[in-house]
């Protein structure tokens, strides 16, 4: 190699180095080896094998920080290579899991981080159903406890608002909600958050938008096909529905009231 460091297989033949000493049990030896193939031949097919094989070599001598290092660097470096998937997915569970002695806008912040490379699995074409199902199921429940969290937020900022008769916090608060649901329309939180909205609009006197945010939940759980109710498989959800319906049974009777009196 270093007296045909320019040979289209130079790269081959130095991660066969690799693999050389990786099977000998060798591992701090091949890892050398391995990463002169990322140094000194980049581009060359070998690489990204390079790299796998220098995370399994960490993982050999017990350096775990340095396996999902090496499989950032993977996925940053070479995403459409046959291992970035795995690697997307390893590199958005060391977040995950780095995120769970965080608080706030911090854990925040690394959830989101972890989400994004979970996404990036679905996004690879070369990417097996096996890994397009994990990181769907990834998906939704990093989705879920992010926006568990971001619903945490709003709440304490809407309830403060509404002790305070604040209505520039409120009218904030119901914007917020909004947001979470766009961000996360599938979540167990965006649900409950529309009920929230219909308590802001409660708030402020504005019958008509509160009506329409708990119809928006109501409807959500109507099977379109036969109009029968459909029962959520979340108690949260199935709690913050019955209060909906409630809230839009006595609003609806106050407005129709206040509509026959002529107010």
């Amino acid at each position: 190699m270093d007296r045909f460091p320019n040979d289209p297989d130079a790269g081959l033949w130095q991660y066969q180095v690799g693999e050389a000493y990786f099977a000998a049990q060798m591992y701090q030896q091949a890892l050398d080896a391995y990463r002169q193939v990322i140094v000194r031949y980049p581009n060359h097919s070998s690489a990204p094998d390079a790299l796998y094989s220098i995370a399994a070599c960490y993982g050999y001598l017990g350096q775990v920080d340095q396996v999902f290092a090496t499989y950032r660097e993977l996925a940053e470096k070479y995403p459409d290579s046959q291992y970035a998937a795995e690697a997307f997915i390893s590199v958005g569970d060391q977040l995950y899991n780095e995120s769970i002695g965080l608080e706030g806008d911090a854990q925040i912040a690394k959830l989101k981080e972890a989400l994004s490379y979970y996404q990036r699995v679905l996004e690879l074409e070369n990417a097996g159903e096996q890994a397009r199902a994990t990181a769907r199921q990834y998906i939704h429940d990093t989705a879920e406890l992010l926006a568990s969290l971001v619903y945490t937020q709003i709440e304490t900022r809407f309830n403060e608002a509404l002790r305070n008769e604040d209505t520039a916090g409120i009218q904030q608060a119901i914007q917020d909600f909004e947001q979470l649901i766009r961000d996360y329309p599938t979540s167990s939180s965006a649900d409950i958050a529309l009920t929230k909205i219909g308590d802001g609009y409660v708030a402020l006197e504005q019958w008509d938008q509160a009506l329409e945010a708990y119809n928006r939940l109501m409807t959500k759980y109507v099977d379109p096909n036969t109009g029968r109710p459909i029962t959520p498989g979340d108690e949260y959800v199935d709690r913050a529905l019955r209060y909906a319906q409630q809230q839009y049974a006595e609003i609806y009777a106050y407005v129709q009231q206040l509509q026959g009196q002529g107010q």
